[in-house]
C-alpha cells in the first residue's frame, strides 16, 4: 500500500493506540448524541470514529494518513485487496454522515442505520488490527 507517509517503527504502537482511543471516544459520543436525538452531531462523531479506526489500521501497517484523500485511497485499496465492497460502502456512508453535520439532511432513521453499519465496520477493522472489539469497546 503506497498511501500516506511511513511512521517510524517505534511510533507505530503509540499511534495505533491513540487512534483506537479516539475512535472509541467518538463512537461513545455518537451513541450518546443519538440518544439525545442530536443526529447532526451524532453524524460527525460517527465519521470521526470511522476515520480514526481507519487511521489505526493504517498505523498498524506503518502508515500515517493525514488527509481525506489519504483516507479514501487507503480504504479503496484495502477494499480491493480484501475483495470487500461492503467495507468501502460503509466508509462511503460514514463520509455522507460527515456532510450531514454541515447540511443536516439526514434524520433519525438514516443516522441510526448508518451507526449500525459503522459499528460493524469498526469491528471488522479491529479484527484486521488483531484486536477483539470487546477489548476496546466495552
Amino acid at each position: 500500500m503506497k498511501v500516506g507517509k511511513q511512521i517510524p517503527s517505534e511510533k507505530v504502537e503509540p499511534t495505533v493506540e491513540k487512534h483506537l482511543l479516539q475512535s472509541r471516544k467518538y463512537l461513545f459520543n455518537a451513541y450518546k448524541s443519538i440518544s439525545d436525538r442530536n443526529y447532526d452531531k451524532a453524524s460527525e462523531f460517527l465519521w470521526g470514529a470511522t476515520a480514526q479506526i481507519i487511521k489505526a489500521l493504517a498505523a498498524k501497517k506503518g502508515i500515517i494518513l493525514s488527509s481525506h484523500r489519504d483516507l479514501w485511497d487507503f480504504v479503496e485499496q484495502l477494499a480491493k485487496e480484501l475483495e470487500d465492497k461492503p467495507l468501502y460502502d460503509a466508509f462511503f456512508k460514514a463520509n455522507a454522515l460527515h456532510g450531514n453535520f454541515y447540511e443536516v439532511r439526514l434524520g433519525e432513521k438514516e443516522v441510526v442505520e448508518a451507526a449500525e453499519d459503522i459499528r460493524k465496520l469498526i469491528s471488522k477493522i479491529l479484527g484486521l488490527i488483531g484486536i477483539r472489539d470487546d477489548e476496546v469497546f466495552v
